[in-house]
């Protein structure tokens, strides 16, 4: 990373022979064509893909529409909180209505700052670290030949792990998730109230944020306590609560915070811990795959026989109404149905998975467990699974029929009896229960099927005619996804009556859950 953007464009300038700036003259950019321009790159960069030829061919193009990132896709972000992104080029080409026009350029950059993360406030562009066009991380670069080289595959990982530890570098997302009362109280009660879990043991609190499960630990009566965090920015902050609090190293206090990725630090200030403490959890469970990491750590520094908090995880499915989809809201608005945008949404989300609370009224099975995770004693290669399941229809007050539009997905953790002996705690993301920031996570079907106990009348949507299906019958798979901290889910299904005959077609859809590069 380059202390500005001037530096980095100096950098593409001297390394690749390429420079932004006298670039988007010889182009003609405006500021909209220039944030175009600056993705299209990255994201060729990150494809693995010379952005080189690409570029000197559009010099020379006509005009709009005739260059490869005329595609308003581009106005997306590709580098969370891009910095070239708010550089000013007022300087550098200031011709009313030109790429340096201040109203224009004022414009771009509210839409740039939309198009990205919303979790914090940018400082300007000049007091922000900004990453060279033209490489990524890590990326293999020869001197002086203006061509920008392939990144490895470690290299694009290496670029989705800043953007995951930076996301978490924003106060917004820890005062929501502080702010969660599920989550927050389970940690506090599991840690607090089992007395000889915690007092006099050496604690690693892996992902320690602002450093809340560190001072649960430290009030708990904790010898010593390690928080380790990714983002250097957040650990910064960890280290400032915990003095202001008291309970920092420096102070005599328990609590010392140490910066980085767990499994790139060479040690910690002990050689093995008691109890590793860590809210890992990620949208459907799994995603992130901060698991991972805890996993490392607990084989790396827990002591034979220690504690892992949570010990154990478990994913629910169940059937559900189309109003856990929320496309019913385009039923009618004020009046009138809007229909194509019901329908672009639904064929979006048949790809990819959706985030949102739903209400425990729009459940309309029982729900089935698929699996459940032991983090003592299980292997990274366990949190890919494939698992049948049979959704039960469940009769809603008065009607012996519903429309399942959608599979729903939430989970349970616990810090069970193992080693939570007085007061087991579990901590549970149902639609049954008080919502969290997890909310549910929602597979949308191909079409809906009718589910119930008892014929209904006319053509039901399962195309099984006027027979319902008593159950939906299936098999899931979540794997981790060749994108990094991404997941792919693989859902089977079919209707099925009670007696397991076949009522309507089967499907299968997969579904992505990725990060926002």
């Amino acid at each position: 990373m380059l202390p500005t953007a001037a530096a980095a464009f100096s950098f593409d300038a001297e390394q690749f022979g390429f420079d932004l700036r006298k670039y988007r003259i010889q182009a003609h950019l405006d500021d909209y064509s220039t944030i175009r321009c600056i993705n299209f790159i990255r994201s060729e960069v990150a494809a693995g893909r010379d952005p080189l030829p690409a570029l000197a061919e559009a010099a020379g193009a006509p005009g709009q529409g005739a260059r490869p990132w005329d595609d308003d896709k581009y106005l997306q972000p590709v580098l969370a909180e891009d910095a070239l992104l708010f550089h000013d080029f007022g300087d550098e080409d200031t011709a009313p209505g030109g790429p340096g026009d201040p109203e224009v350029a004022h414009m771009f950059r509210e839409e740039a700052a939309d198009a990205g993360p919303s979790r914090g406030e940018s400082t300007p562009d000049d007091a922000q670290p900004a990453e060279p066009v033209g490489q990524p991380a890590n990326a293999l670069v020869v001197p002086g030949k203006g061509k920008a080289k392939l990144g490895s595959r470690s290299a694009e990982a290496e670029r989705v792990d800043r953007s995951y530890f930076d996301s978490y570098s924003y106060f917004d997302i820890h005062r929501e998730m502080l702010s969660d009362k599920v989550r927050t109280d389970a940690y506090r009660d599991a840690i607090e109230r089992n007395p000889g879990l915690v007092k006099g043991r050496t604690v690693l609190d892996v992902g320690c944020g602002t450093g809340i499960l560190s001072m649960f630990a430290a009030r708990a009566g904790a010898a010593a306590v390690i928080g380790v965090d990714g983002s250097s920015k957040i650990a910064g902050i960890a280290r400032l609560n915990c003095s202001a609090n008291g309970l920092a190293a420096e102070q005599g206090g328990p609590i010392s915070i140490v910066t980085g990725r767990i499994e790139q630090l060479d040690g910690l200030p002990v050689d093995q811990v008691d109890v590793i403490v860590s809210e890992w959890m990620g949208y459907g469970l799994l995603f992130e795959s901060m698991l991972d990491s805890v996993l490392y750590a607990r084989d790396r520094w827990l002591k034979p026989g220690g504690a892992i908090l949570p010990d154990t995880a478990t994913i629910y499915l169940a059937a559900a109404a189309e109003g856990a989809t929320g496309l019913d809201f385009w039923r009618n608005v004020y009046g009138f149905h809007m229909d194509p945008v019901r329908q672009e949404l639904h064929a979006s989300s048949l790809h990819k998975a959706v985030v949102a609370g739903v209400a425990a009224a729009d459940i309309i099975s029982e729900a089935v467990a698929v699996k459940t995770l032991d983090l003592a004693t299980m292997s990274v290669a366990d949190a890919d699974f494939s698992s049948d399941f049979v959704l039960t229809h469940k009769p809603q007050a008065g009607q012996t029929c519903s429309t399942c539009h959608a599979v729903v997905l939430w989970f349970d953790t616990a810090f069970s009896a193992r080693f939570c002996p007085d007061l087991p705690v579990t901590l549970s993301t149902s639609p049954h229960g008080p919502q969290t920031h997890w909310a549910q996570t929602i597979l949308c079907l191909r079409q809906p099927i009718l589910l119930g106990q008892a014929p209904a009348s006319g053509t039901s949507p399962s195309g099984s005619g006027s027979r319902p299906a008593g159950a939906l019958r299936g098999r899931i798979s979540i794997a981790r996804s060749n994108k990094h901290r991404s997941l792919d889910i693989s859902l089977e299904y079919a209707p099925v009556a009670a007696d397991g005959s076949s009522v309507g077609p089967a499907d299968t859809l997969i579904y992505s859950v990725a990060m926002s590069a």
